[in-house]
């Protein structure tokens, strides 16, 4: 039994619990540690024993493999399942959205995304999912401090990863990128060619052009008045220019603007935007989009929820205008009735419409693929084993590494009391 050494508190008086999980979540499996505390103003020692999260088992239809890529130094967990039916078989890679939302979880429970990921899985695709940095046993971070273009980069070499492996068949690799994932998909696509991309939730216009109309819209509906919002709307213009683009500190600001104090405290607050520094957002403002979109050779499915009020259809529609431009064979574009910004939830509780959006979705995707082998794209590929034959499983872990022990990132850790 282990315990921190006593000159170490680690909660504070006022501390939220959170940052008990977090120092705790950072131990290692295997380890046990004692918490003293105060119940009902009696000492009490807690004994935890610090035991390894669940891992996703698979199901008869497909296994489950645990890996990881390295970017920028730090070692990044990827999820791969893999049909259990021999041969090369199309991939999904799924980019997530903006929230540091750990996607290491059992693909039928009730986890963020699950259900196009399951249908996908149970369909007969390879798929992979990756943790963000600081996020699960991915390594790097604080999340805050993770700007756009690293970011990125963790896609661009889980892509590379998922292309690499031996039971994919590397000419119908897909993309679907939900949220902040349609702005990571097209510049990796853009690199490492895909067959196809599905978009829900996007912005693909100028950041400046998207979170202006983020304020006005949310601010209506939370009751504000409409002049009151378009004064809320000039005002915040001037201060994120000023932070994204002129790079100036919300301290320098509220000196040099004092009529801007009020909203650069309410948009900015700790100096942040979203919880994250202003690099990453400036790299955003700074990348144009439809550059990325015109060059991608990628087909693409971009879907807007009727009722999501977190994005917005004319992004959507620019996606698509620029696809038919390019004069490539665009999968589809259009609005997914009842839909809100998580695309599997909705007005329908019994999750009816959300199954309907994945169902469409996998369908459109196994189209493309079979017109895509129909014309001879995968001619010439062996039939080979579904699994990476370098992944092995080590102790309580499988790892596509050439050494486990080695490469593979600590498994974060779940803790059992055996107080009640």
């Amino acid at each position: 039994m282990t315990t921190p050494p006593s000159s170490v508190k680690w909660l504070e008086p006022g501390d939220a619990p959170a940052s008990l999980i977090a120092k705790v979540g950072a131990l290692p499996v295997g380890k046990s540690v004692v918490l003293k505390v105060l119940r009902k103003g009696k000492p009490l020692e807690l004994r935890l024993a610090l035991i390894e999260k669940p891992r996703d088992p698979g199901s008869d239809q497909y296994a489950v493999a645990y890996s990881d890529v390295t970017s920028h130094g730090h070692r990044m967990r990827t999820i791969i399942t893999q049909p259990r039916t021999p041969g090369r078989h199309p991939a999904l890679m799924f980019i997530q959205g903006f929230s540091p939302i750990s996607y290491d979880y059992r693909l039928d429970g009730p986890g963020l995304d699950a259900p196009i990921l399951l249908a996908f899985a149970r369909g007969g695709f390879v798929t992979m999912r990756v943790d963000k940095p600081g996020v699960g046993d991915s390594e790097g971070g604080p999340f805050a401090t993770v700007d756009f273009v690293t970011e990125t980069d963790i896609y661009r070499q889980a892509l590379f990863q998922l292309k690499g492996l031996d039971g994919v068949d590397t000419s119908n690799v897909f993309v679907f990128g939900h949220s902040m994932g349609g702005a990571f998909g097209p510049v990796v696509a853009c690199e490492i060619p895909v067959r196809g991309m599905i978009l829900y939730g996007i912005e693909s216009r100028t950041w400046h052009e998207y979170l202006l109309d983020t304020l006005r819209y949310q601010e209506l509906l939370a009751g504000k008045s409409y002049a009151g919002v378009d004064d809320d709307v000039r005002a915040s213009s001037r201060a994120m220019e000023m932070v994204f683009q002129d790079h100036m500190t919300t301290l320098q600001i509220k000196a040099s603007h004092p009529e801007l104090a009020a909203i650069v405290d309410t948009t900015f607050p700790g100096g942040l935007f979203n919880a994250k520094t202003s690099d990453f957002w400036s790299q955003l403002e700074n990348t144009n989009f439809a550059w990325y979109w015109s060059r991608c050779g990628a087909r693409v499915l971009a879907a807007h929820g009727a009722s999501d009020f977190v994005t917005y259809s004319v992004d959507h529609r620019l996606v698509a205008d620029i696809d038919r431009g390019r004069k490539s064979r665009a999968l589809a574009d259009g609005r997914v009735q009842s839909r809100v910004h998580r695309y599997h939830e909705g007005l329908d509780r019994s999750g009816h419409a959300g199954k309907r959006m994945t169902s469409a979705c996998a369908a459109v995707i196994r189209r493309t693929a079979n017109v895509m082998r129909a014309s001879g794209g995968a001619r010439g590929r062996s039939a080979g084993s579904a699994r990476d034959p370098g992944c092995r499983r080590g102790p309580a872990r499988l790892s596509c590494s050439p050494s486990a022990a080695a490469t593979t990132p600590a498994r974060r850790v779940s803790c059992r009391s055996s107080c009640s």
